[in-house]
């Protein structure tokens, strides 16, 4: 892939590329091959557990790509996860994928494009995820206003007392900038830090001075 992180064709180029599950005992043999960006289920469920994020919610994955969360998810107990990515393609390669599950819905839209994010009802979801999506937003020349777009989504379509989990690189600063914009609604937020590191021991990886930031940002009444 290009460095047009901002580019449709470069990210339907990536998954129509992808590789795919091998083994001749694999159920899943041929379909697209998991990937996942900023953290996976397994690192981000203790921080999940803590903010309320608990089966029975409705959950949305933004920019989902071929990420294993919505499946790890299901796994775990959730059963009404929607899926939502820009690319026909990887939603096309992932509900074959999944063909066989429940509780996973797969939906393509563009969430800075409030007409195409109609399909999401206002106040429908409990949480909203958001691994790597923010900062690959950052990158288009019109960064500002596509975050800002985004963010509006967000809080359009979070209940009550819903959530908000983004994880990012970026730092607490420069990412409060913009969840605290003036354009967008208020909103309670907490934040956390997540090691990059998963080779080593748990006391390593916790020593590590790579890490991701967590925001949790809870919905307040209208």
């Amino acid at each position: 892939m290009d460095d047009s992180w901002d580019s449709k064709v470069a990210w339907d180029s990536r998954y129509e590329s992808e590789k795919v599950e091998e083994g001749e005992e694999n159920r899943l043999a041929g379909k697209i091959r998991t990937f996942d960006w900023h953290q996976n289920y397994h690192k981000l469920d203790p921080l999940l557990q803590q903010y309320g994020v608990t089966p029975g919610k409705k959950v949305v994955i933004l920019g989902c790509g071929n990420s294993k969360l919505p499946e790890d998810m299901a796994d775990n107990g959730f059963n009404s996860i929607i899926g939502l990515d820009w690319s026909e393609v990887v939603i096309a390669k992932m509900q074959e994928r999944c063909a066989d599950r429940t509780g996973i819905e797969w939906k393509t839209a563009d969430v800075v494009d409030p007409e195409s994010m109609k399909q999401i009802p206002d106040q429908s979801q409990d949480v909203v995820i958001d691994k790597a999506l923010f900062d690959c937003l950052m990158s288009r020349p019109d960064s500002t206003d596509s975050v800002l777009g985004m963010l509006e989504q967000v809080q359009r379509i979070l209940a009550t007392g819903g959530l908000y989990i983004l994880v990012t690189h970026g730092d607490v600063e420069s990412r409060m900038w913009y969840l605290q914009n003036a354009k967008l609604k208020d909103w309670t937020i907490q934040n956390a830090q997540i090691s990059i590191l998963e080779l080593g021991t748990e006391e390593e990886n916790a020593k590590c001075s790579l890490k991701h930031t967590l925001f949790a940002c809870r919905s307040q009444s209208t």
